[in-house]
């Protein structure tokens, strides 16, 4: 069954069997690839402009695939979105791979360990996870005298064989220094206040914490942090801050507590936030 694939200007029709009218379509973005691509060559190791473009003809096909040409979308908009989430996964895997060349003692370190915001710091459980540094199984003796030591804790562990179970933790801030040094921005936020309470409708929009620990909220939370941080607008950084919080579960008199700003101040944050499509996008 062909489908309708449409553009601001024009309609192509495509047959997602045979892969008929592709070539028409390609022939409209080809030059746009490159084009967009170019942006992202240095961010994303070892790939070229041929390289990432490949992988966005690549992508081109599945958008196809899946887009629903029953719904009053534009194609582009759709195609546009799925290229920039796969170069930003591209791009945040070569920050967070577990090797990185030019960097020493940089074994076993990754996002994939509970942050403690309060201290910046990664937990690492006792005879379970190694050290980077010694490269052995971490016991109490391993952390004696280390700089990057915070504390010994004991913390019951959310998810995985040993999900609610109460185990022993080192708080490692080695980890970050790594991280930094890769490249990865990281904001950094006391941790969150528990709480039901919910002021403003886009905090019910808000995935829960499970959804906020996903790759790809992660990826687009960060690409939505430069693109306001590019505008080297306060009130934009600072609405990107509220948006922070919100995801940290935090509501809004505590919003306003914490970074000491106006009911006004934050109202208008907010409302930049509700109009920014990006946003939209990530919480919808």
């Amino acid at each position: 069954m062909m489908k309708q694939i449409k553009f601001t200007d024009k309609v192509i029709e495509y047959d997602p069997k045979t892969q008929q009218g592709f070539d028409d379509i390609l022939f409209v973005f080809d030059k746009k690839i490159k084009t967009m691509v170019s942006r992202w060559v240095g961010q994303i190791p070892n790939h070229d402009i041929d390289d990432l473009s490949q992988i966005c003809r690549i992508k081109l096909i599945e958008a196809l695939d899946k887009y629903n040409d029953k719904l009053n979308i534009n194609f582009s908009t759709y195609v546009y979105t799925i290229w920039h989430r796969k170069l930003a996964q591209l791009r945040y895997q070569y920050k967070t791979k577990k090797y990185s060349r030019f960097i020493t003692n940089d074994n076993y370190v990754s996002f994939n360990y509970a942050l403690d915001k309060n201290n910046n710091a990664f937990y690492l459980m006792l005879g379970k996870h190694k050290c980077p540094i010694s490269k052995q199984v971490i016991t109490k003796n391993t952390c004696k005298n280390c700089e990057f030591h915070v504390a010994y804790k004991k913390k019951e562990v959310g998810k995985g064989f040993d999900a609610g179970k109460s185990k022993e933790f080192t708080l490692c801030k080695y980890f970050m220094t790594i991280l930094e040094q890769r490249g990865v921005n990281a904001i950094s936020l006391d941790a969150p206040i528990k709480t039901s309470e919910g002021d403003v409708s886009l905090f019910n929009a808000i995935p829960n914490k499970e959804n906020v620990e996903d790759i790809c909220f992660k990826i687009d939370l960060e690409n939505i942090r430069e693109k306001l941080y590019k505008k080297n607008s306060k009130t934009d950084q600072t609405s990107f801050i509220i948006l922070q919080l919100m995801v940290d579960g935090f509501t809004r008199s505590e919003i306003i507590r914490k970074i000491n700003i106006t009911s006004t101040e934050f109202n208008n944050c907010v409302k930049r936030l509700t109009e920014n499509a990006d946003v939209h996008n990530l919480v919808q």
